[in-house]
């Protein structure tokens, strides 16, 4: 399993070279192998994913997360079986009204 997600790392990292390697014109982007979903916005984030940051300085910012954050209710449900179904590259949400960077290895 850790060999697996070390390739799918590489393949994410290749991945966002070539992104970066286009210029913003109106051609297609490169095709890959399997087709991903690149963004997905959601109001309220997916549930857990507080678990995959800086939780700690999260809490300091805004303390009263801590308890919600102890009981597993902070976010969405149904957005983390999203997260997990569709594994976007990008997941971006504002119900919350903090910046918050979490990485989900898929």
């Amino acid at each position: 399993q850790q060999q697996q997600q070390q390739q799918q790392q590489q393949q994410d990292a290749d991945n966002e070279k070539n992104d970066t390697d286009h210029s913003s014109s109106s051609s297609a982007p490169a095709t890959t192998t399997a087709a991903r979903l690149d963004v997905m916005i959601s109001h309220d984030w997916p549930q857990g994913v507080e678990q995959h940051g800086d939780t700690a300085t999260l809490i300091r910012r805004k303390p009263h997360f801590e308890r919600e954050i102890q009981q597993n209710c902070l976010g969405s449900p149904p957005n983390w079986q999203l997260l997990q179904q569709l594994k976007p590259r990008w997941w971006f949400a504002a119900h919350l009204h903090c910046k918050f960077r979490a990485q989900v290895v898929h």
